[in-house]
């Protein structure tokens, strides 16, 4: 990794997340983990955007 011209470090913070879908314009106003099918706080963090 010493030769790699860019190294790049994927975080995510979960609070955030679902901070952010506690927000009215998502519809949601919880912050609950449990009604989430899946870590998408993980999962949105490694996926390539469209």
């Amino acid at each position: 990794m010493q030769d790699a011209p860019l190294f790049v470090v994927l975080l995510a913070h979960k609070a955030a997340y679902l901070e952010r879908y506690a927000e009215p314009d998502k519809g949601w106003e919880d912050r609950a983990e449990a009604r989430w099918s899946a870590p998408y706080w993980y999962i949105d963090t490694g996926r390539p955007p469209c």
